[in-house]
């Protein structure tokens, strides 16, 4: 939410509420929450205060990982906190198998994974080897393919970017990313404009197998919105306004055409 680490707890209730609003789920569906330098601090300096964090989870139902059907693992990577999950949470379920490489492993962070890797991004990526990782933060869609062995030489790039390539359908097979020890990453674009950008839209991914498709759903962008309203609204008032000067028009030229004369008294009594 944008303006979580400012809110009071009155507050930040109305826009979890309006959050609510905004994107309402269907209760059978598997949500997934993940908290943003905009929710709980953190970026740039400022101050990460352990209540917003405790607010976040308590509001949200932020979990370390979260198992989803019987082919996909989701891990909650945050590099803002510096958490993670410390084990796959399949080992319970296995009773202590490493039974990790029969499912995808996929890693959510809000802040860019693979930038400016440290001993936390090195530790996550050994101990639970993702398949894909996605992310946000910087606004625009972005992407990286990179062997682990050199993290440090990672460059985002543009992904569905520009018109050509707007809507494509991108196609990576997660099993190649596994055999070569490549790391795929893919940065979302944010979905608000008041981020300030003028490119906005939500990440779009489906995997079957382990090949995964992801497109980004751009969104009308908002000036051109305000500028088609304001076209919808000027177009019938410009037509009034003219209708209404016209009316007035006629009648002061058919008032100039057509003087009223008044004849004297004394010849209407003749």
């Amino acid at each position: 939410m944008d303006e979580g680490t400012t809110a009071n707890e009155q507050h930040f209730e109305e826009y979890y509420e309006r959050f609510g609003q905004i994107f309402p789920t269907h209760p059978t569906a598997k949500i997934v929450y993940i908290p943003g330098d905009n929710d709980i601090g953190g970026d740039d300096g400022e101050e990460l205060k352990p209540s917003k964090v405790r607010r976040f989870r308590q509001y949200f139902s932020e979990k370390p990982a979260w198992i989803i059907n019987d082919n996909v693992t989701i891990y909650n990577i945050n590099k803002i906190t510096l958490e993670r999950p410390l084990n796959d949470p399949r080992l319970d379920i296995k009773d202590g198998e490493d039974s990790s490489d029969r499912y995808i492993r996929i890693f959510l962070s809000h802040l860019p994974f693979l930038s400016n890797p440290g001993s936390f991004t090195y530790e996550a990526i050994d101990k639970l080897k993702p398949n894909v990782i996605f992310s946000g933060h910087l606004h625009a869609s972005r992407y990286v393919r990179i062997h682990r062995k050199h993290l440090r030489a990672a460059t985002y790039k543009p992904l569905s970017g520009d018109k050509k390539t707007a809507y494509k359908v991108h196609t990576f097979d997660l099993s190649y990313h596994k055999d070569t020890e490549e790391l795929l990453e893919i940065v979302i674009p944010t979905c608000s404009y008041r981020m300030g950008v003028p490119e906005i839209g939500y990440g779009f991914a489906v995997i079957d197998g382990t090949n995964l498709k992801y497109t980004v759903l751009w969104t009308t962008k908002r000036f051109h919105q305000l500028i088609s309203y304001v076209i919808v609204v000027a177009i019938p008032l410009a037509f009034l306004l003219l209708t209404v000067l016209f009316k007035i028009l006629r009648n002061i030229c058919v008032c100039k055409r057509n003087p009223r004369t008044k004849l004297p008294l004394y010849n209407q009594m003749l």
